[in-house]
């Protein structure tokens, strides 16, 4: 049995970043986190990103080889003829184009090992006393850990907050076709990383340091998409309707399917617990800054944990508040966005109606 005062769940960003945080507010924490290497692929991380890595001493992970500077964005928006946007003016300088795997595995190598449990399957979470009790099992072992404040950062599964009752209100049911391989002809976007719209939604393509190349379809969720041929015919389809880029898709592969509509845990903090992150407020991804608001919301996460851990008994609920209010901010971007657009079909109807 492990004992500490505040048992993080999950190593993705937003669990990072709040450890990293409570070791520099001095609270005593463990961060459970699988040790399987996370399924990454490329996506930009925005300039914002940079001082919140530099308040959690993580920057040198901004400087790794494996990222690509992003100095502009080519965007076809509404249009299909596409417009070059620099990002130069930037005071914190370009974003990157970034290999996610990489840069989980680095933020995660920062947190000290000893407050490090490499654990398999969350499989309960129970109130004991005033206190929590969490249960991880993998095989044939199992562990479990004792902790007074409990941080759900396990993504959208929300793995923590739900057994604790906390509900997920969800929006649109979006999902993203994703591909990472070689591209199949020579890419003339100067580095850029590319953005369109079309009839089945929206789509993105960006170059990695490795030269390797991720497109990226996201559209509604729907039966056929179950299918590999029919998720390999949509991706390519929408690529090649919006002029972006593919990478080699091996003959009978399929793009990866992954959920990515937005969501809010309601409640997200409670007595003793909170959500950090995606299990928090996970938003639409046509906002961007999807990484940056994940390392903002566990630097807040561990400042209300602190603040609690110094008798503040209000921390959560203000925690809470400033969550909501992040939700609701970000679901009128997307609105704006999304209509922003004028496009037309069943996609469009959907993501822009009040």
């Amino acid at each position: 049995m492990h004992d500490t005062a505040v048992l993080v769940v999950g190593g993705g960003p937003a669990g990072c970043a709040t450890a990293l945080s409570l070791a520099r507010h001095g609270v005593p924490f463990l961060i459970a986190r699988r040790p399987s290497p996370a399924r990454g692929y490329g996506e930009h991380l925005a300039p914002e990103a940079r001082p919140l890595l530099r308040q959690l001493g993580a920057e040198g992970v901004w400087q790794s080889p494996a990222h690509r500077p992003c100095a502009a964005f080519r965007v076809a928006w509404g249009s299909r003829a596409f417009l070059r946007r620099d990002a130069v003016s930037n005071p914190d300088g370009p974003g990157l184009a970034l290999d996610r795997a990489v840069f989980d595995a680095d933020l995660a190598a920062l947190v000290p090992p000893d407050r490090t449990l490499p654990v398999g399957h969350l499989v309960e979470v129970a109130r004991d006393r005033g206190r929590w009790l969490a249960l991880f099992r993998n095989g044939g072992w199992a562990l479990a850990v004792a902790a007074d404040i409990l941080v759900d950062a396990t993504g959208r599964g929300a793995a923590c907050s739900r057994r604790v009752g906390a509900e997920r209100r969800r929006g649109p049911d979006l999902v993203a076709l994703h591909h990472r391989g070689v591209p199949t002809e020579a890419c003339a976007d100067g580095g850029a990383f590319s953005i369109a719209s079309g009839p089945q939604g929206w789509c993105y393509a960006v170059r990695l340091a490795d030269e390797s190349l991720v497109s990226v379809l996201v559209c509604l969720s729907e039966p056929a998409l179950a299918r590999p041929a029919s998720r390999a015919a949509s991706w390519q389809e929408a690529l090649r309707s919006l002029r972006l880029p593919a990478p080699r898709l091996p003959e009978g592969a399929a793009p990866r399917l992954v959920p990515c509509g937005p969501q809010q845990l309601a409640p997200p903090a409670g007595a003793g617990w909170l959500g950090v992150g995606d299990a928090a407020v996970a938003f639409d991804p046509v906002t961007g800054g999807g990484i940056a608001r994940a390392l903002q919301s566990g630097i807040a996460a561990a400042d209300a944990v602190a603040a609690h851990h110094s008798g503040d008994s209000a921390a959560f609920g203000r925690y809470a508040e400033a969550e909501q209010a992040t939700a609701v901010a970000l679901d009128r971007e997307a609105l704006r966005t999304y209509r922003s657009a004028r496009e037309n079909g069943a996609f469009w109807r959907i993501m822009a109606a009040d």
